[in-house]
């Protein structure tokens, strides 16, 4: 099965086996005469998802050519490429031991007009083996339902996941913080594997918390090949909060003027010789270290460009990450054509 496309939310979904799904036991015997096929082919009580919708298509025409005399008999291997509202995008017999040259092309045609809803989750390829014997026609490994699987870990996160994060948040903090994960589940329903593929958290003992739980989730067991996909997860701001230490900020704001102010002032000087002024400027820091807005409270340059590219660099600063409130800094620089005044105050407010 292909990766199916997620990320609304979030969210894309991929299959675990490479670029088509799912890659299923194939045999060129009858089913009569093959042990193996009988093992691997489903009973109809347990047709599910697209296998289920493929064999509704598959069956009337097999019952067409019954009724003439025709005997068929083999095996067929099917994929199937979807578009994303369901339709056939291109169909194809990879395999085929029926010789019926006539049989095939009216399954084809019957087989173009299957439509297949996976909830909207993007488009996606599938690719099965039907077995056909004077006892019916039967469908192989099954395919997991994308909304089922989908619905399942929605109550795991509400039900298994708080708490995790209720005990990190005690000593972690949480910020715009969020996990792509990637994990597969095997036909008994097991989650056999969990990767991070990324994270911003910032904690290798809250993620592997996360990847370990994940690892005990359980799904419908059944004949299904095995299902991957890769979801994302997000996690409320929280944890404690304390003001900024005033000497860091300090630190900050010194080497931030030195590296990317004064070569704002002396780059203005070029075109305007020995003007001098103040400047009193409010940053909020959130508490990423990220500036959330920069107000300019009062200045006396008289050159309101200049005043704001000292505005906007200071937007970009990064004052460090930590359990922090919202903080307001205040910034005084003191511009003169001889010298950057370094009479700046670092004031950093209480909690917003």
């Amino acid at each position: 099965m292909k990766w199916i496309g997620l990320f609304i939310v979030a969210a894309m979904f991929l299959a675990c086996a490479p670029k088509t799904s799912p890659v299923l036991t194939e045999s060129s015997a009858p089913v009569a005469a093959n042990a193996s096929s009988e093992n691997s082919r489903l009973d109809p009580s347990e047709e599910k998802g697209v296998v289920a919708e493929l064999l509704k298509y598959v069956r009337p025409v097999y019952e067409k050519y019954r009724q003439n005399g025709s005997s068929i008999v083999g095996e067929m291997v099917v994929f199937v490429a979807f578009l994303q509202d369901g339709s056939v995008d291109s169909l194809d017999f990879i395999k085929s031991t029926v010789n019926n040259p006539d049989f095939e092309n009216s399954l084809r045609e019957n087989l173009l007009l299957l439509n297949y809803d996976n909830g909207g989750y993007g488009a996606h390829s599938f690719k099965t083996t039907v077995y056909f014997s004077d006892e019916g026609v039967f469908g192989s490994i099954n395919e997991r339902s994308a909304k089922d699987v989908i619905a399942a870990i929605k109550e795991y996160k509400q039900s298994r996941l708080p708490p995790i994060y209720l005990e990190y948040v005690k000593t972690h903090t949480f910020f715009n913080s969020k996990m792509v994960v990637k994990f597969s589940i095997v036909g008994s329903g097991a989650v056999d594997s969990v990767a991070v593929l990324e994270s911003n958290i910032g904690s290798p003992e809250f993620e592997k918390a996360i990847t370990d739980d994940i690892m005990q989730w359980k799904f419908e067991s059944g004949k299904y090949d095995k299902f991957g996909l890769v979801w994302p997860l997000k996690f409320p701001n929280g944890g404690p909060k304390g003001p900024r230490d005033g000497k860091k900020i300090f630190e900050v704001v010194e080497t931030n003027k030195k590296k990317r102010l004064y070569p704002i002032y002396y780059s203005f000087l070029k075109k305007h010789s020995r003007f001098s002024g103040k400047i009193t400027l409010h940053a909020t820091v959130n508490p990423d270290g990220s500036v959330q807005k920069v107000d300019i409270i009062h200045a006396s340059t008289n050159y309101p460009e200049f005043e704001k590219a000292i505005a906007d660099d200071i937007m970009q600063w990064d004052f460090g990450r930590g359990t922090f409130s919202n903080s307001v800094v205040e910034i005084q620089p003191v511009f003169s054509d001889d010298r950057l005044n370094d009479n700046s105050l670092y004031q950093p407010s209480s909690g917003l």
